[in-house]
């Protein structure tokens, strides 16, 4: 330390010292070295607030826009949840059938799988700028990636699942006569429904990993836009 410092240091020693038996916070120095000392001063409100402010803003937040004409965070909020659930039940209309046909047929199996699970590894903001292009910057091309990262996995999972299927289910069908169709609607989707259910909850829940970056392709909307 430099001698300045030192002079310092020992003046808040001898300050200190005397003001042992009866302190005063008034008596404490004022010097910018002896102020590292606690004060016990409040903390600056704008780092630190107090936690009732924090919950009326956020009351304040949720509830109201802002007067510029900023959506409030329900409001947000209503808009990434249409585009979670616009681009995860397209990815059920169509990756349901698809997965359900190449678990019970080894023909899709071998025909579509290979493809999906070369697809399933390509990163799904790599295909941003096709999207904007191809759908505008609206909210489009935001559901169609939420689809594009959720629809090879939902394939894969679900041909799985089908596979898992007890055979003795499907070939006691067939001894009653069971047509094909009515193996698919009366014996596959009743079977491996509490399956397809967990599958789909645990899907629902990837499709909400892809939001942010969702959100951010063409105009920035929904929770990511709010700051």
């Amino acid at each position: 330390m430099t001698t300045e410092n030192l002079a310092i240091v020992r003046q808040n020693w001898q300050t200190l010292s005397s003001a042992s038996q009866s302190f005063d916070v008034r008596k404490l120095p004022e010097q910018p070295l002896l102020n590292l000392i606690p004060q016990g001063l409040p903390s600056n409100p704008s780092y630190l607030p107090a936690p009732h402010e924090v919950l009326l803003t956020g009351w304040h937040n949720f509830t109201n826009g802002d007067p510029l004409g900023q959506l409030s965070l329900f409001d947000r909020l209503l808009i990434s949840i249409r585009i979670v659930w616009g681009g995860f039940l397209l990815s059920c209309l169509v990756g349901v059938p698809i997965g359900v046909l190449a678990g019970i047929y080894s023909v899709f199996s071998k025909l579509l799988e290979p493809f999906t699970d070369f697809f399933r590894y390509m990163p799904a903001p790599a295909f941003s700028t096709l999207l904007v292009a191809a759908f505008g910057a609206d909210d489009a091309p935001k559901i169609s990636l939420v689809f594009i990262g959720t629809f090879f996995q939902m394939v894969l999972v679900i041909s799985k699942t089908t596979r898992q299927l007890d055979h003795s289910l499907l070939e006691a069908a067939q001894t009653l006569g069971a047509r094909p169709r009515q193996l698919f609607s009366h014996v596959v989707i009743p079977g491996i429904l509490p399956d397809l259910y967990n599958d789909l909850r645990i899907l629902l829940g990837w499709s909400w990993t892809w939001l942010v970056i969702a959100e951010l392709i063409g105009v920035k909307t929904g929770l990511t836009e709010f700051y």
